[in-house]
């Protein structure tokens, strides 16, 4: 019996294929024989999502009679599809949705609006969280700015 232990794959990873893949060698008696070589296949399986842009300035808006809508995406860069949830900051600003999945290798496309209800300068943020295996730390919050004149 052989027991092959594999090297622990770190917490932020590639996830391309056999990154981790490695060979292990026997060598049986009697002496002169030849060695006998397994290869070994291990690839990260995990998401790696990231915000595309990572700012989405909305520019002038008029306060209390508009509203403008701007396309992100969540990118999932990894191999296995991430459920997502969606939290924002920011009370003029809104999310056309919660929760969304990101295929793998792929992206979930998004909205997000404002609708100024002051006048004067806006900001607020969208962060992104998932149940899925991580191969790479979640993103940074994306920013979100505008003006309601």
């Amino acid at each position: 019996m052989v027991t092959v232990t594999p090297k622990a794959i770190p917490a932020t990873s590639s996830t391309a294929a056999d990154l981790y893949a490695d060979t292990v060698t026997f060598q049986t008696t009697p002496a002169h024989e030849s060695p006998y070589v397994a290869s070994l296949h291990m690839t990260a399986q995990g998401v790696i999502l990231s915000f595309n842009p990572t700012t989405l300035d909305f520019g002038k808006v008029k306060a209390n009679n508009g509203s403008r809508t701007k396309a992100y995406a969540v990118v999932n860069d990894g191999n296995v599809a991430a459920p997502i949830t969606l939290t924002k900051t920011g009370g003029q600003f809104s999310l056309d949705k919660n929760t969304a999945t990101a295929s793998a290798g792929s992206n979930a496309a998004l909205n997000a609006s404002f609708t100024p209800v002051n006048t004067g300068m806006a900001s607020g943020t969208v962060s992104v969280s998932t149940t899925a295996k991580l191969c790479g730390p979640l993103p940074a919050a994306m920013t979100l700015t505008g003006t309601g004149f």
